[in-house]
């Protein structure tokens, strides 16, 4: 998507459905953060059935990653969450 320079998307816990999908973006340099979210909002909904759609975006500086630039998921989870 236009304006969008990578994301990542992790899995939390949830009693219903066992893990819900939680998104992280980060924006290309320069990309106001407003539009691009509402562009986003109006793309999961039109493109993903409601049980895929993630619980919450998140827009970031940039995902964590470890010195050889694997992607660390692990520290995108909330506190206590494996």
């Amino acid at each position: 998507m236009p304006g969008v320079w990578e994301c990542a998307v992790v899995g939390v816990e949830d009693a219903a459905f066992g893990e819900r999908p939680v998104a992280f973006v980060v924006p290309r340099r320069g990309v106001p953060i407003e539009p691009l979210r509402d562009a986003l909002t109006q793309a999961i909904e039109r493109n993903l059935g409601r049980i895929k759609r993630p619980d919450a975006l998140h827009l970031i500086d940039e995902l964590p990653r470890t010195p050889t630039g694997k992607l660390q998921r692990r520290r995108l989870r909330p506190p206590g969450v494996a």
